[in-house]
């Protein structure tokens, strides 16, 4: 019974862990995710704020103005979508690495109970080999 048991147990251990292996793969994906939301942040930012600091000359035009206007606040827009990406980003990262670290417990839960039925196992075969002992001994006392 206890050696199907652990063969059980061996089975679901095997699937816990390649669970554990495809969700680590996942959580590199989405942490890569996360690097490029943050730096398309960056560069979102970075061409906001020089489309911001441009600087007018002699012969601009209140078209010329409305036009660097219209072209500096279309970049605002566009990095307030990626600063949205990028926190989304990292919250299916954080999403990722706790249902990994769910999954590696679980796996050090299964492996805990395999080693308590081994060695509940080990432990029963002693003491069964112990009283198969005492009795081969009482025999022969009673035999002498």
């Amino acid at each position: 019974m206890s050696q199907e048991r652990l063969l059980r147990i061996a089975r679901i251990l095997r699937v816990r862990e390649r669970l554990v292996e495809q969700l680590e793969v996942e959580v590199a994906r989405l942490a890569r995710l996360c690097i490029d939301a943050a730096n398309l942040e960056r560069m979102a930012l970075e061409g906001w704020t020089s489309a911001l600091e441009v600087r007018p000359n002699d012969r601009w035009s209140c078209a010329d103005f409305d036009q660097a206007h219209s072209y500096a606040a279309t970049l605002g827009l566009r990095y307030e979508a990626r600063v949205r990406e990028a926190r989304q980003a990292d919250l299916r990262c954080a999403e990722g690495r706790a249902r990994l670290h769910a999954a590696r417990t679980e796996v050090r839960k299964i492996e805990i109970l395999r080693d308590r039925i081994s060695a509940s196992h080990v432990h029963d075969e002693r003491a069964l080999e112990r009283r198969a002992t005492d009795e081969m001994a009482a025999r022969r006392g009673r035999t002498a």
